[in-house]
């Protein structure tokens, strides 16, 4: 739900200046991520078994606590191999929310705050098999893999505030959840200028019709609402936005993960050529929001600006030494590239401290781990994670994930569910 784009805004130089980061400060200093064998937490599929989130999540945390390192408030955990049996489907296990006002009492009951008590981790985000970003990046419509993995990181993360928020019912064609596609996404005829979390930028065709804008996956940021809700921004900073009501799809244009029509649980769009739906584009502002969810507590003036952000790659298991420098040559380019993406992602508002530091055989040397570090020039914007496979835990944290693909076939089953628990 992005309500402006992010890159009319400050330039990458100086977003990279705020970014608080554990690069390597020369050549022999410790990488910003851990790397460990899959004990098969991963590979199994997780879906169909009684595992919670929560429980796999703990397993996840255990091996990165073996390696004596700091807890972050959120884990981003890669594979070198198909998680779950698929190379496409992404998760993320939510621990903690401790944020009123943007939504989450639809989805998980009360005020929609919880803590899971793991630790302190607000989530674990498990992004799937790095080394077939191009797969998935062509899966996802996008015209290479340029940004995939910086946007299938800033999809994931953005899940840890929804979105989930709702509408009040002013207008009859707009239902309360008309801004949501499929839980944790933005609808795709939402017309907030793009999000990583869904949505896109319409251009207004004057003629009833509107066109998607073209967008990359490393160029998507957080709307102005994106960041309210995120606690990044103050409501005065949010401008208006809109939802296009009614839409009529024109052609048969394909929803390029799943292969059927364009809905509301598409993803962004990143293909050629552009769709254009006939709708009725009906406006909203952040009082609307507000109005429906109540106000964000706690507001942006108290919100932290900063997230403690560790990372780790695990390997199939028994892994030749060569496979797996292999596969760290390939995680050095995405673990560098994730903390300028959020920096950019935000408008220079949010910060990933990154505390993780590779455990490396032999005398340590503290020079190089504890020294200060500069962060990595921004590489070319966040890759677009891909979408194909993006899924939250259940509100009870008890039911098995399901992967997007099943997300998507059921999206609008969900949708009517989520309207008659609200009603």
């Amino acid at each position: 739900m992005l309500l402006g784009s992010a890159r009319r805004l400050a330039s990458l130089a100086v977003l990279a200046a705020t970014v608080a980061v554990a690069a390597p400060a020369r050549a022999d200093a410790p990488r910003p991520y851990l790397t460990w064998e899959d004990d098969g937490t991963l590979k199994t599929d997780f879906t169909k078994t009684k595992s919670s989130p929560v429980a796999i999540a703990k397993k996840v945390l255990a091996k990165y606590d073996e390696a004596g390192q700091p807890r972050p408030e959120v884990l981003s955990v890669w594979t070198t191999f198909p998680m779950t049996g698929n190379d496409i489907a992404t998760y993320i296990m939510p621990l903690v929310n401790d944020v009123k006002g943007i939504g989450m009492d639809a989805e998980y009951g009360g005020d929609g705050t919880f803590d899971k008590k793991v630790g302190g981790v607000r989530a674990v985000l498990l992004h799937n098999n790095v080394n077939v970003l191009d797969k998935r990046a062509k899966q996802s419509g996008a015209p290479s893999a340029e940004g995939f993995a910086e946007y299938l990181f800033l999809l994931e993360l953005s899940h840890v505030w929804g979105p989930a928020a709702r509408l009040p019912a002013k207008d009859p064609a707009v239902p309360i959840d008309a801004l949501i596609g499929f839980t944790y996404h933005w609808s795709f005829f939402m017309d907030a200028g793009g999000s990583p979390a869904g949505g896109n930028r319409w251009k207004d065709n004057g003629d009833g019709t509107f066109t998607t804008l073209p967008q990359k996956p490393g160029e998507v940021a957080f709307s102005m609402l994106d960041l309210y809700l995120m606690g990044l921004a103050t409501k005065e900073e949010v401008g208006s936005f809109g939802v296009l009501a009614s839409p009529v799809v024109q052609g048969s244009p394909k929803d390029p993960f799943g292969g059927g029509a364009i809905t509301a649980t598409t993803f962004p769009w990143f293909s050629d050529p552009p769709v254009t739906v006939k709708a009725t584009r009906v406006a909203y502002t952040v009082d609307d929001v507000i109005q429906a969810n109540g106000p964000r507590v706690p507001d942006a003036a108290a919100a932290p600006k900063k997230l403690t952000f560790g990372m780790a790659l695990v390997t199939e298991p028994g892994a030749a030494p060569e496979k797996v420098a292999e596969y760290k040559n390939v995680m050095d380019r995405v673990a560098g590239a994730l903390p300028g993406a959020y920096a950019r992602a935000t408008r220079g508002r949010g910060t990933l401290e990154v505390l993780t530091r590779e455990v490396i055989a032999g005398p340590a040397d503290a020079g190089a781990a504890d020294a200060a570090v500069e962060a990595p020039k921004p590489a070319a914007p966040p890759a677009a994670a891909d979408d194909g496979g993006c899924a939250a835990a259940p509100r009870s944290g008890a039911a098995a994930l399901a992967p997007l693909v099943i997300a998507l076939a059921a999206a609008a089953g969900a949708a009517l569910r989520r309207r008659q628990r609200r009603a």
